[in-house]
């Protein structure tokens, strides 16, 4: 007799109780089914065979014939629906291990229909509805098995055969844990030693006139940080324009604002954009600002979230912050962090985004947009502005590019 280790391997073990029951059913009654074999291969019986080594036991054979082992592997598994109560995840893998012999078929019939991209994707569907056939489950469960056999840890997949998680928890927690590896993928960045030319452009310009020198449909995201006041409520006009002429289909617009006029400056943003979501900034410490109109202390600021088209990045909290007591105004009398602006910008955007920001000021949005990887354009109607603001950031993307040669992440 020739044990085949493929074919052993395709018949689900036994467990340790299901063994020793039936080990002490055949020391009671022997061995009454016959052993099936194959060209003197066995390739039903395993486990009665194996008891029947351990006692010296007689049992009897029966032959088949089949065409190829591909004949014999299809009859192993379908052998194996017939007489066991399977679940559906045991019935999945059951089925998952005809993919082989079923999908070389599908290929084999789709090839005399044509050839391409579109008759391999064919071939791929008919293989997974077949397999779903055979396991009688949906052909989403089946390719929800096929995940967890190949990613799940050990401990997941003994929890769903026990029954205590089910087949779509122990997919979502997959699902859950790819997402993280592909977006911690993606937030990673290198730094140059030398920042690239293309890496920043800051420029004098004023928002009001369209700033034609940026090209359509060039810029990931815009995040500016423009006055508060009531007189510059018009500049939301014209900075949605800009947003909405610059900004890449599914592009947001994050921009900081006062909230004495909120109402206003939303109306002004979504003359141009989709309105998407208010941001909650919190500037935790002892800078708070006294409002004596309103009687209010201020620890928080709105940040509105502006969509031209349709949002589809990551999912991101709702809740952004500077860091305590992290109210820069060194380089401008409006400034703000660049914790704060690190912390959106590391949220929102991947290395190698363009960032737009049309109120320039002191250049913090540039020093954190250029020490994370991302590419930077400023502007401000003051040209002292932007000459101190340009030298601040190549001065901080040198100290960031001191870790050059550094994966980091975002």
């Amino acid at each position: 007799m020739v044990v085949d280790n493929e074919f052993q391997r395709l018949i689900p073990p036994l467990s340790a109780d299901e063994f020793n029951q039936l080990e002490q059913n055949i020391l009671q009654e022997g061995i009454r089914d016959a052993l099936v074999t194959w060209n003197g291969i066995l390739i039903d019986g395993h486990n009665r065979y194996s008891i029947a080594k351990r006692h010296n036991l007689p049992y009897k054979t029966v032959e088949m014939q089949f065409d190829s082992r591909a004949d014999v592997i299809r009859w192993i598994i379908l052998n194996q629906f017939g007489r066991r109560n399977l679940s559906a995840y045991d019935r999945s893998i059951l089925a998952l291990r005809l993919k082989p012999v079923i999908a070389e078929k599908a290929k084999e019939r789709q090839s005399q229909g044509g050839r391409g991209e579109v008759v391999q994707k064919s071939a791929q569907a008919k293989t997974r509805d077949e397999l779903a056939k055979v396991a009688g489950v949906s052909h989403d469960t089946i390719a929800k098995v096929e995940k967890i056999e190949a990613k799940a840890t050990p401990k997941v997949k003994a929890d769903v055969q026990s029954g205590k998680i089910s087949i779509n928890q122990a997919y979502q927690t997959i699902r859950r844990t790819e997402a993280k590896e592909e977006k911690a993928q993606r937030k990673q960045y290198v730094l140059a030693n030398e920042m690239p030319q293309d890496a920043c452009n800051v420029f004098t310009a004023d928002v009001t006139d369209g700033l034609p020198q940026i090209a359509d449909e060039s810029v990931d995201f815009v995040i500016t940080d423009p006055p508060y006041s009531k007189e510059f409520i018009p500049l939301y006009y014209d900075l949605a324009i800009v947003a909405g002429r610059t900004l890449k289909d599914g592009g947001s617009l994050l921009v900081m604002c006062g909230q004495s006029y909120l109402p206003e400056v939303i109306r002004a943003m979504c003359s141009s954009l989709t309105y998407h979501w208010c941001l909650t900034y919190l500037t935790p410490g002892g800078q708070s600002p006294k409002l004596f109109q309103k009687r209010v202390n201020t620890f928080w600021k709105p940040v509105l979230w502006f969509v031209k088209g349709t949002y589809t990045g990551d999912y991101v909290g709702d809740v952004l912050k500077s860091s305590v007591n992290d109210n820069d105004k060194r380089f401008h009398e409006w400034g703000q962090s660049v914790s704060g602006m690190t912390d959106i910008i590391q949220r929102f955007t991947n290395p190698g985004d363009v960032i737009l920001d049309p109120f320039l000021g002191g250049g913090t949005t540039g020093v954190a947009a250029v020490s994370m990887g991302r590419k930077f354009i400023g502007t401000d109607i003051e040209s002292a502005n932007v000459e101190k603001a340009r030298e601040r950031i190549k001065e901080a993307y040198k100290l960031a590019g001191s870790k050059a040669g550094t994966n980091q992440l975002a």
